[in-house]
């Protein structure tokens, strides 16, 4: 349903897009009386009323009854209903996982952490992956047809909105959102590590809403998130952020990228590793 709501928008379809954006001042701002939604979103109450009650029919928003105020005659609440749908999200690291089901209202209802993996460009990892999110989505016993969408995040090239993967799992013609979709069944995303960390943060951690903020990921490697003007910044090539492959060092160490003296070669989880080895 969620498919036809960005199809019908994307076709102009008023009413969808309308719908899109009730849902997002709910993901935004949680739950809302008929009043409440009508000043955020700009509308008329009968508009909004006629919205809501859509959207119940539909099954994506909830009538949470009526709640107390200061004074008054006490409007019931709405918001999104946890039931309807659930998202699978996917962090793949250098050599674990951590797979996670939210429900439609955003709330964790499902976790599993370090999963040992091995990550590299091959068939092979794409194929163990693919395991072990079917493995978990089968343990969490909900039903496939209410899972919505996976997000997957990885680090190095990736571009979003092509659904390709550069640096890993490149192993076909085909973008790796397509390859995990037939394997998974449902609508795949995929999305730099960097980026969806910066975006976690900017929704529901310190960044607060921030109009602009700066994201820095020091892990094994050496990346940075952009958030301007309220929104991710991809740069002209899509790929902003690998702030670790910047020329900087003069210490001949070859990055992982191929060249030398990268800033991740001296400042980074790999580079304190290397140099505890050495």
């Amino acid at each position: 349903m969620v498919d036809s709501f960005l199809g019908q928008a994307e076709e102009g379809n008023k009413t969808a897009l309308l719908k899109l954006q009730l849902i997002g001042h709910y993901i935004m701002g949680g739950d809302f009386s008929i009043t409440d939604l009508s000043h955020e979103m700009n509308l008329s109450v009968p508009t909004v009323t006629k919205l809501v009650s859509e959207l119940i029919e539909e099954g994506f928003v909830h009538d949470f009854g009526k709640q107390g105020t200061a004074g008054g005659r006490r409007p019931n609440i709405y918001g999104l209903n946890p039931y309807a749908g659930y998202f699978v999200g996917v962090d793949i690291k250098k050599d674990i996982i951590t797979l996670a089901i939210i429900n439609f209202k955003g709330q964790v209802v499902d976790m599993r952490d370090c999963v040992p993996f091995v990550m590299e460009n091959s068939v092979q990892a794409l194929d163990r992956l693919c395991d072990v999110v079917n493995g978990f989505i089968a343990k969490s016993k909900i039903d496939r047809a209410k899972i919505f969408s996976a997000g997957f995040n990885l680090s190095g090239r990736v571009n979003s909105k092509t659904g390709y993967s550069y640096s890993y799992f490149f192993v076909e013609e085909e973008p790796l959102t397509m390859l995990l979709e037939k394997r998974l069944g449902c609508k795949v995303y995929v999305e730099n590590d960097t980026r969806a960390m910066t975006y976690g943060e900017y929704m529901c951690g310190v960044g607060n809403n921030e109009d602009t903020m700066i994201f820095v990921n020091a892990s094994w490697g050496l990346g940075v998130g952009l958030v301007i003007d309220r929104k991710l910044f991809y740069g002209r090539s899509g790929f902003s952020g690998e702030f670790g492959h910047f020329p900087l060092l003069d210490n001949e160490v070859i990055c992982r990228c191929g060249k030398r003296g990268c800033l991740e070669t001296g400042a980074s989880g790999s580079a304190v590793h290397r140099i505890f080895m050495e």
